[in-house]
């Protein structure tokens, strides 16, 4: 990624994968259903 990205933009979609990671495990444990927003329509 390093030939792609510098040191701060990797740093910041590292959080965001985390960030999603994280929130879709805690909806999968509390049973909140998807919003649909990644359907197309």
């Amino acid at each position: 990624m390093q030939r792609h990205y510098d040191d701060d933009t990797i740093a910041e979609l590292t959080m965001i994968i985390a960030w999603e990671n994280a929130s879709s495990r805690f909806n999968r444990a509390f049973r909140i259903p998807s919003q649909g927003f990644w359907k197309q329509g």
